[in-house]
């Protein structure tokens, strides 16, 4: 039992860092696994194409009313869709999507493609933010870190949301990095013995 349980902490928990004994090429490709995630996620969410989230319907009228609000008065708050509803309050409502990636893209593109990329650029980034909290703050592999992000960007709520069109969700995956700003001791560090905001501090003292 002593030696399952030695040869189970030594598969699980191996000694000095797995990614150090691979090339350069393999470290490389494992910051591919974001990229390959992205594939099936499309997939699952557009799998019922044409009928795509029926949340979207709430969405696809605010991103066009937002891409006319830009035109009319520029990225000024959207308080007020006054081609919605008769008119309908916006500003601070949850599902409020004015300042989003997908707003963003809906300047440029059609809604469905706008909210897609909405969907799929803050599970990117949210992949790095959840790769730097292992690394940073959890002090796991890199090999770990990735399996994290991956498993953490790829799991139920995101996928789940997404396919139902809940693009006020869409930022979900970023709370890693939002975590690693707060939890990062060493970042905090450096810029809390900065020049610059030393300055701050004795102007704000």
């Amino acid at each position: 039992m002593r030696m399952r349980t030695q040869f189970f902490m030594a598969a699980v928990y191996p000694r000095g860092d797995t990614i150090a004994s691979m090339s350069k090429t393999a470290q490389r490709l494992l910051w591919l696994t974001p990229l390959l995630i992205v594939p099936p996620f499309l997939w699952l969410v557009m799998l019922a194409y044409p009928m795509v989230g029926h949340d979207l319907a709430v969405f696809f009228p605010l991103l066009i009313e937002g891409k006319w609000h830009v035109i009319h008065q520029g990225f000024t708050p959207l308080r007020y869709a006054v081609h919605l509803c008769g008119g309908l309050p916006v500003y601070a409502s949850p599902n409020d999507v004015f300042y989003s990636v997908a707003q963003l893209t809906a300047l440029f593109t059609d809604p469905l493609t706008a909210v897609l990329t909405g969907f799929v650029v803050p599970m990117l980034i949210g992949y790095g933010g959840w790769y730097l909290l292992g690394r940073d703050v959890m002090r796991l592999e890199r090999t770990w870190a990735h399996l994290l992000a991956a498993v953490i960007v790829t799991n139920g709520f995101h996928v789940m949301h997404a396919a139902a069109g809940h693009l006020n969700f869409a930022g979900m995956p970023m709370i890693g990095l939002l975590l690693w700003l707060l939890l990062d001791v060493k970042r905090t560090a450096r810029w809390s013995t900065a020049p610059r905001w030393r300055c701050c501090s004795a102007r704000a003292s």
